[in-house]
């Protein structure tokens, strides 16, 4: 059987585009792990993380059908995504382009030293409390609001 002009053409940009996608996976993979090395590294890789995040929510408003999965080579690191769902090829490398950043990003803050952490500045996540403490400021709290309520507040019901 022979194959027409308009057969071949398809069949060289699948191949064209397979090419090409492999390629961007490529890209992607060869990156050098980064590294979070001082709380402004860590300020800008939140702020970053944000960002991106913003990235793909609007592209999933855009493209209800998105789509994505995870490809792994030979040793099973990531390399990079498959993303469906996006009538453009270009779109959808910009979106699995954002993805990998967001993957590697997370790893950063997941390896980092948490002494590169901002110090907080909430009191209350600091202090601590006794379970006994909790539990008489919880009784406390229960008794001064039945003390608060009076029996003729309540309205019984027939229904």
């Amino acid at each position: 059987m022979k194959t027409s002009l308009r057969q071949r053409v398809l069949i060289a940009v699948g191949i064209s585009a397979g090419l090409l996608a492999s390629l961007n996976l490529f890209a992607q993979n060869t990156q050098p792990p980064y590294t979070i090395t001082s709380q402004s590294d860590y300020l800008h890789t939140v702020e970053s993380i944000q960002d991106l995040a913003v990235k793909i929510y609007n592209a999933h408003v855009k493209y209800p059908a998105l789509a994505y999965s995870h490809v792994y080579n030979q040793d099973g690191s990531l390399m990079g995504f498959t993303v469906t769902g996006v009538p453009q090829s270009s779109e959808a490398d910009k979106i699995s382009g954002d993805l990998m950043q967001l993957e590697i990003l997370g790893n950063a803050v997941n390896k980092m030293d948490i002494a590169f952490l901002p110090e907080s500045k909430n009191d209350k996540l600091t202090s601590r409390v006794s379970k006994k403490q909790a539990r008489q400021n919880t009784s406390e709290q229960e008794h001064a609001m039945l003390a608060s309520v009076h029996p003729d507040d309540f309205i019984a019901s027939n229904k």
